[in-house]
């Protein structure tokens, strides 16, 4: 039934007086005796907002950093060679037996190597960036609102929000780095650096979570070189590299271990379980040998590689719009039978209202 009540207006020339019927709710208009042209004024239910857009795709892991090498470079004077080396010695330029004048310079020896770094998702080459992930797909507009009738007339509702923007990729992790090379530098017979510097552990690759440090190495006795960091987890970040460890480092929640130290070439990090976890860092090379007759003197170890990252997260979806009221729509000059009962129609947040001049 009619939720308002109808009204009389002023008096015209006709017998019947001007008034109108509004209606929030379903009912029936009776159409006054004598009363034969109404206007109908109405406006159906307001638009419903858009959906929210579905967020971007998490990014993918990145591979750890290799680890670092070792070398040492010895510089020889020049001049006759006494035997520290029997029969033979060695120095630039080939091999001199002993009392042989040989020219001054330097003479690198040969390296350990660090090992490589673990795979991420899609990754091989160490400290290589992940792909990014995919962007989310848009939401779904909302529905218009509901029409209300009145008299076989329809009045629209409002109009639909629109839908929510898709959220962004999200970015692959960032690799870990490589750890330089250890070199240590010799005189003949004497170190010139009895504690080598020039090495540093490879920095951890950020993304979603960080892959963990590689570990640093000391100069000291021992000739091992050090872990690599492990890769990021899916949910966790990697844990640094163990000082000089011949152990690898175990890789959480998904995430590369770290490649263990040697000593003699570092071993390689271990590949990433998940596509969103990062590979770890490879472990570090182990000290040359000392050389100038004492063996005593400290030796350059390498420092471990530095874990993945994991990958980004994705941004979130835009939020959808809203929903917009309904604009009243007039239908003038509605013919009806005084005495008539017609319908009407209405849904939640609608209106209709009947109006007539005096006749």
């Amino acid at each position: 039934m009619p939720i308002g009540t109808s009204k009389s207006g002023v008096l015209g020339a006709g017998i019947v007086p001007a008034g109108s019927e509004t209606f929030n709710a379903s009912g029936t208009f009776v159409a006054p005796p004598g009363v034969s042209t109404v206007a109908v004024t109405g406006y159906g239910s307001p638009g419903n907002s858009g959906n929210p857009g579905n967020p971007g795709n998490r990014g993918f892991g990145a591979s750890g950093g290799a680890g670092g090498a070792t070398r040492r470079v010895i510089y020889y004077p020049g001049g006759y060679y006494p035997p520290y080396y029997s029969p033979w010695s060695f120095a630039p330029g080939g091999w001199y037996s002993p009392g042989t004048y040989s020219p001054p310079g330097y003479q690198s020896a040969p390296q350990h190597n660090g090992g490589g770094g673990g795979s991420g998702y899609g990754t091989s080459t160490p400290a290589q960036a992940g792909p990014a992930g995919n962007p989310g797909t848009a939401g779904t507009a909302g529905n218009s609102g509901s029409s209300v009738t009145a008299l076989g007339l329809v009045c629209p509702g409002g109009a639909a929000g629109n839908a929510g923007a898709a959220g962004s990729a999200g970015s692959g992790g960032n690799g870990g780095n490589n750890a330089n090379i250890a070199t240590q530098y010799y005189n003949y017979g004497t170190p010139s650096n009895p504690y080598p510097s020039g090495a540093s552990g490879g920095n951890a690759g950020s993304g979603g979570y960080n892959g963990g440090s590689g570990g640093n190495s000391v100069y000291a006795g021992p000739i091992t070189g050090s872990s690599g960091g492990s890769g990021a987890g899916v949910n966790n970040a990697g844990t640094s590299g163990n000082s000089q460890s011949t152990a690898p480092l175990p890789g959480v929640d998904g995430g590369g271990y770290g490649g263990a130290g040697s000593n003699s070439n570092g071993l390689v990090g271990g590949n990433s379980t998940s596509p969103q976890a990062g590979g770890g860092g490879g472990g570090g090379g182990g000290a040359s040998n000392s050389d100038g007759g004492n063996p005593s003197y400290n030796r350059a170890t390498s420092h471990g590689g530095g874990g993945g990252g994991s990958g980004a997260f994705g941004g979130t979806g835009g939020t959808g719009g809203a929903g917009q009221t309904a604009s009243p729509t007039v239908h003038n000059g509605v013919a009806v039978t005084g005495g008539a009962s017609y319908g009407v129609t209405i849904n939640p947040g609608g209106q209709v209202i009947v109006s007539w001049e005096a006749q």
